[in-house]
């Protein structure tokens, strides 16, 4: 099925869990423009089924209607990577799929299997070890990852703030009074904070009001601490609603900037945990989140174990994949936080490279991140599923950026060993047979500046050969190639 006009606070899990009424789900997936995505189910009863209950229906209040249609299957040959000779060991789990977003555009997907963070652990301290850390790091990082494991109790739906109260004490009125003297100056600590007292009952429904909210602010602004408590403890319940109102987040966002004591960060982190992969994914709860980096560890532990727990659930979220990015450019993160991370971003390179918002996690490594031999531990990762990147047009400048790394020669010469000088020359010959996008890569990663020469040479006389053999013309898209490896294009 083929679904438009998806609320913008909808999951993979909420979709999943909503469709999956009407029969068994295969896949769901949420595009990167937020608002449109597919399901496949697994037999076509159910698809026709979902679509007759669920077209034309709100699926969140207040989002409007969604938009259901049949999905058209383009199935051309070869679909499947594991029937295409490729360079390195064969994986039979990684499959290129087709969907359409419309009838004239088609989209290449590579779908590999994510795999749980369970079954990454021990791959993901080796990596870590790889990256530098000592004895005391990778007992923290276990910790971590045990941690991250452990805590299952996340909650994908969050439930609605109180009804506004018709006869509430505190209006407009007297709030925009309160606000004035507090900006004047002609209110006392003591009468804010008996202000703040007085408002306890009202303050969850007041914080997610226009003008209530920029009067919450202020009374946590000018507290003492065991009254911002006390307010806190009210506010708790709510505060993950809150973070994703376009009022609630700015009041939400103070609490946390405010925050002094540990026992407020605690009910702070305690409240929010359950709800992060929601918040991580929403316009306004990211930056919830990330006002609560300012906490340290242990107490910002909760986020990044959940980037871990969920790491691919959040990287291909618009707003999750950018706040993932900018915690890990915090300078909060310590080093543990982050070297497990990059782990996390090394094991899912594939998935990463072929996702628009993703790539952005893939960018930070490759060209923000300073853990030494990044390139290197990475290079193994792609070289399974090189001509599937090579031929996906986004995918191609993770390779690209590999090749282009001067620092670390040893993977840009296993790359080259794995898609150009292999022996049998199949994973060269599948790439160049893509018209579209395989002679663009294969020239650009010749003309490298940093190719040693007799690599060169080796990879010239390879490519000329499969050229010869697959009989291309310039016209196809092959002409700077064809010029670059000494075929004439004149004739």
């Amino acid at each position: 099925l083929w679904l438009e006009s998806i609320p913008p606070t909808a999951t993979v899990p909420s979709l999943t869990s909503i469709f999956s009424q009407y029969g068994a789900v295969e896949s769901a997936r949420i595009l990167s423009d937020k608002s449109s995505g597919f399901i496949n189910y697994s037999n076509t009863d159910a698809a026709i089924q979902a679509k007759a209950a669920l077209n034309g229906t709100e699926i969140a209040p207040g989002t409007g209607p969604l938009r259901i249609g049949f999905a058209k299957v383009v199935q051309p040959s070869a679909l499947s990577i594991s029937s295409l000779p490729q360079s390195g060991p064969k994986n039979t789990s990684t499959d290129i799929s087709y969907t359409v977003k419309d009838t004239t555009k088609l989209e290449k997907v590579i779908s590999i299997p994510t795999r749980t963070l369970c079954d990454m652990e021990l791959d993901m301290v080796e990596i870590v070890r790889e990256y530098g850390a000592d004895d005391d790091e990778l007992s923290k990082i276990r910790s971590n990852l045990s941690n991250a494991i452990s805590f299952t109790s996340f909650i994908e739906e969050l439930p609605t703030l109180p009804d506004p109260n018709p006869n509430r004490v505190y209006d407009a009125p007297k709030l925009r009074d309160i606000r004035k003297r507090i900006d004047n100056g002609s209110c006392s600590v003591s009468e804010i904070e008996a202000a703040a007292v007085d408002m306890l009952d009202e303050i969850a429904e007041l914080a997610s009001d226009y003008l209530g909210n920029t009067v919450v602010q202020k009374l946590f602004d000018n507290c003492s601490e065991d009254v911002k408590t006390r307010m806190l403890r009210r506010l708790a319940p709510y505060l993950a609603q809150l973070g994703i109102h376009k009022n609630g987040t700015w009041a939400a966002q103070k609490v946390i900037d405010v925050a002094n004591t540990t026992g407020q960060m605690e009910i702070i982190a305690n409240s929010l945990r359950p709800y992060t992969v929601h918040l991580f994914l929403d316009q306004f709860g990211n930056y919830v989140l990330q006002c609560c980096l300012r906490f340290g560890s242990p107490y910002n532990d909760f986020i990044f174990e959940t980037m871990l727990s969920r790491f691919w659930d959040i990287a291909q979220g618009r707003f999750g994949a950018r706040a993932m990015r900018a915690c890990l450019e915090s300078h909060y993160v310590n080093k543990e936080q982050q070297r497990v991370l990059a782990a996390a971003i090394t094991l899912h390179a594939v998935q990463l490279a072929t996702n628009a918002n993703g790539a952005l996690l893939l960018t930070w490594f490759l060209d923000t991140c300073t853990l030494p031999n990044r390139h290197r531990i990475l290079a193994p990762r792609l070289i399974p599923h090189l001509v599937a990147l090579c031929t996906h047009k986004l995918a191609s400048l993770t390779v690209l950026k590999v090749v282009n790394y001067r620092a670390e020669p040893e993977a840009r010469r296993a790359i080259f060993e794995a898609l150009i000088l292999n022996p049998d020359e199949s994973a060269l010959e599948e790439t160049l047979r893509d018209s579209a996008q395989g002679p663009i890569v294969i020239y650009k990663i010749l003309t490298t500046p940093f190719l040693e020469t007799d690599i060169r040479q080796r990879s010239i006389a390879a490519v000329r050969n499969v050229l010869f053999r697959l009989k291309v013309h310039p016209s196809q898209g092959y002409r700077r190639l064809m010029d670059e490896v000494g075929l004439s294009t004149r004739s």
